[in-house]
């Protein structure tokens, strides 16, 4: 009896690793909240809005370009059509940080965001 448990556990944890991805480039991807939609071929300056680093990696005018691109699309339709507006803020929230908190690089880049029609009433 002791044998045929000791097999079931074995073969149950073959199958569970199995199951597991194996593609080594597997990442969470950053929901960006319809940013996408305001950029040529969903890219500025060859970054992809869901990754920061690169984006705060361009020389500060090019991520204050980035940001007026985009907000109109984040804080518009699109964003509103696919994220909610917590959503919409955790992704400015993180631009924000990943550009300047010295625990994603030290970039020292200076994210500001426009005033929203909401937030001014």
């Amino acid at each position: 009896m002791k044998f045929a448990s000791s097999v079931v556990a074995v073969v149950s944890l073959l199958s569970a690793a199995w199951a597991m991805p194996t593609n080594s480039n597997y990442t969470n991807k950053l929901p960006t909240c319809g940013a996408n939609e305001c950029l040529t071929d969903g890219y500025f300056d060859g970054c992809a809005p869901g990754n920061l680093v690169c984006l705060c990696n361009l020389d500060q005018p090019e991520v204050d370009r980035y940001v007026k691109t985009v907000q109109p699309c984040l804080d518009g339709p699109p964003g509103k059509a696919s994220c909610t507006a917590g959503a919409v803020a955790n992704y400015k929230q993180l631009l924000t940080s990943v550009c300047w908190k010295p625990e994603y690089g030290s970039l020292n880049k200076t994210v500001v965001w426009a005033p929203t029609p909401e937030s001014t009433t």
